[in-house]
């Protein structure tokens, strides 16, 4: 009877999301927008970062300061076509560079780069609007990063699964069937051996 509502419709096998970075990235950089039309305002982007938080509490960001946030996938914050953060999340004191990894490893020196990028667009910020602002990089990955940057956060797809089923858990209707699905398909990005 499930079976036959509709219950068990996996729409990320349908458009054969798979594990392709890009296109995941984008689905989860929608999620965290405050202002996507997912209808689920900053709970997704607190949840996550109630994860960061676990592991610097220095990042405990107000709900205020997150539904404020605004939220891009693929920046070039380098200018060039050599360096493409997959998420960037700029808040009233804060820039947040997310770098997403499926199969693939990081570059050379590639988390280095982005964290002394993420660190120039604070301060660009900041001179812009006389705040202090605060840069993180965050390595999304399902094993931990190659090159040990000071002040990276790695979280894993795991990480991210359980932000999204704590957040469905406040949604309702077809939000939370989109989040909890979501959640099932990420979880199942383990490293390949």
């Amino acid at each position: 009877m499930a079976r036959n509502r509709g219950n068990f419709i996996n729409i990320w096998e349908v458009v054969d999301l798979g594990r392709r970075e890009v296109r995941n990235a984008a689905i989860l950089a929608w999620l965290l927008n405050p202002r996507g039309n997912h209808g689920q305002g900053s709970s997704i982007l607190q949840e996550l970062m109630s994860r960061v938080e676990l592991i610097d509490s220095a990042w405990k960001l107000e709900r205020a300061v997150l539904a404020r946030a605004r939220v891009k996938a693929e920046l070039r914050p380098l200018g060039s076509d050599r360096d493409r953060v997959d998420i960037s999340i700029d808040g009233p004191n804060f820039a947040i560079f997310i770098e997403v990894k499926i199969d693939a490893t990081e570059g050379e020196r590639q988390l280095s780069r982005y964290t002394e990028a993420a660190v120039a667009r604070a301060a660009a910020r900041a001179r812009a609007c006389d705040q202090d602002l605060r840069p993180l990089v965050i390595l999304l990955s399902p094993r931990g990063p190659a090159e040990l940057v000071p002040g990276l956060i790695h979280l894993a797809w795991n990480d991210v699964a359980l932000a999204l089923t704590g957040a469905s858990a406040r949604s309702e209707g077809l939000a939370r069937h989109f989040i909890r699905s979501f959640s099932t398909h990420i979880r199942a990005f383990t490293p390949k051996e």
